[in-house]
């Protein structure tokens, strides 16, 4: 005897016994249709916006390098590209989640050779890696070959990066874009960046790649053609264009300090006069160029140019002015310490 023969409600009856399978069943087809919908529906809902939740719950590694100021890009906004309405980042986000898989940008300051260990086993699918200010050696650039995505490399301000570490960058056979900006590398890097098969723009900016060697690359180029970016090329020859270079060897574009430049000249003149500038900070392009036709007013004679960088002072550069031309039209002042204590640098790195 079933458990339902022995209800109340069933007692004496001669009515077949009826349980929730009976009762669901006396319903019309299309209301039961509609109920399975609209309960797949609810949970398709509920699993999605579980999804959506955890989507948004940042990767440890994630965490761990945003906390040192890295700036992130997943691929589907690559490149910072802007987002095509609204919410869009976020949604991606749930439903894809915020993995180190899913990385395809980095940008980080001050990165060493554990860094370039941790980002290669962490971020398999890297397509963009800018390093400013980079402390790594060949052995840490070696790390570099376990990304096989890898397009875009900037080695910005990094006084560790010559001629030497480029030799390894040529084992890279996935990069097109590499920029050296500000780094130490000269003339001798050539040849390595040569054996790059990928590479399609060169960027030697506030470099010691001269343009002579730059010539000679370019006509040597038949079927593969490299763009070679150079500031050397940017403004006209008759401008007279100043740089700062630190103890270390390396250049910088620009100083986020106050800075004061002096002009003292014609020197042993009776004419003689002190033209200072000072600056909140210090932009090469704007603050130490001088035009053609400004220069036209300089009397002949000799005139010395200083830089002052926060409390350290360049050494003095002459140079001699004759029918408004100057004698040289591109020069460096020579700062007395280090990029490191000049710009006030204290290097950091994480745990593998």
């Amino acid at each position: 005897m079933s458990v339902d023969a022995l209800h109340p409600a069933n007692a004496g009856s001669d009515l077949p016994l009826r349980n929730w399978r009976c009762w669901w069943l006396a319903w019309p087809k299309w209301f039961r249709i509609g109920c399975w919908a609209f309960g797949g529906v609810l949970l398709l809902h509920v699993a999605l916006a579980v999804r959506m939740v955890i989507g948004q719950i940042e990767a440890p590694e994630i965490t761990q390098l945003r906390q040192r100021g890295a700036v992130f890009s997943y691929f589907w906004l690559e490149y910072s590209r802007p987002e095509p309405f609204q919410g869009y980042e976020w949604l991606m986000a749930g439903v894809f989640g915020r993995s180190t898989e899913n990385v395809s940008s980095i940008r980080l300051i001050d990165a060493t050779d554990a860094d370039l260990q941790f980002l290669s086993t962490h971020f398999p699918n890297l397509k963009n890696l800018s390093l400013s200010l980079a402390d790594v050696t060949e052995d840490g650039l070696a790390a570099l070959a376990k990304f096989p995505k890898l397009h875009h490399l900037s080695l910005l301000v990094s006084s560790a990066i010559d001629d030497a570490e480029v030799e390894k960058l040529a084992e890279l056979d996935s990069v097109t874009m590499l920029h050296l900006r500000e780094s130490r590398v000269t003339d001798a890097a050539i040849p390595a960046l040569k054996r790059m098969k990928s590479l399609i723009v060169a960027d030697v900016w506030y470099t010691d790649v001269s343009l002579e060697a730059i010539a000679a690359w370019r006509a040597e180029q038949t079927t593969k053609k490299v763009r070679i970016d150079t500031e050397k090329e940017i403004w006209p020859a008759g401008d007279l264009l100043g740089r700062f270079r630190w103890a270390d060897g390396t250049y910088t574009m620009d100083y986020p300090g106050p800075a004061t430049v002096t002009i003292d000249g014609p020197l042993d003149s009776d004419s003689s006069q002190t033209r200072v500038a000072n600056h909140l900070y210090l932009r090469c392009h704007d603050h130490l160029h001088w035009t053609a036709g400004a220069l036209a007013w300089y009397a002949d004679g000799d005139y010395r140019f200083t830089l002052k960088l926060g409390d350290y002072d360049s050494e003095p550069v002459l140079i001699h002015f004759e029918n408004g031309q100057p004698s040289m039209h591109r020069f460096d002042f020579q700062m007395p310490v280090p990029k490191q204590q000049g710009l006030n640098i204290e290097p950091r790195a994480i745990s593998p």
